[in-house]
């Protein structure tokens, strides 16, 4: 299972919606579907005083969630 998946699951009470975790939900699961695409060596992050995001490797990984991040990250890239 995806680490973004996992956070979902993490985030959602039993009846289905959002547990009361707080405001930052959204960059947690920010977070977490960049580092599945990290993990699956689409993307790196750059190294610097202003780190970007790089792709290397765009063709979908056949997960619809990361393939819609991934094509996302394709049209911004280069940009902050």
């Amino acid at each position: 299972m995806e680490t973004a998946a996992e956070i979902f699951l993490l985030l959602t009470n039993d009846e289905g919606g959002p547990a009361s975790w707080g405001t930052q939900t959204g960059r947690a699961l920010s977070a977490a579907t960049i580092a599945d695409l990290l993990i699956e060596e689409r993307i790196v992050l750059e190294e610097g005083k202003d780190p970007r995001v790089r792709v290397i490797d765009a063709t979908p990984t056949g997960r619809a969630a990361l393939d819609k991040v991934l094509s996302r990250i394709v049209e911004k890239e280069g940009k902050k």
